[in-house]
């Protein structure tokens, strides 16, 4: 069974490199459609507070 999982950690499968690159290429977009949305919410504040004191 070591050996097995030795084998296995040694050379991943071309399904699970497959996998973990789609999985890479959801978490990138998420975290860019996060920084878009905490960027409009700054921005929106910013605005108000300017529109406020003006």
């Amino acid at each position: 069974m070591s050996t097995l999982l030795a084998s296995l950690a040694a050379n991943p499968s071309a399904e699970i490199l497959d996998a973990l690159r789609g999985l890479e290429r959801k978490t990138s977009l998420v975290f860019t459609l996060l920084k878009a949305s905490v960027y409009s919410i700054v921005l929106n504040q910013q605005i108000e507070e300017e529109d406020g004191e003006g």
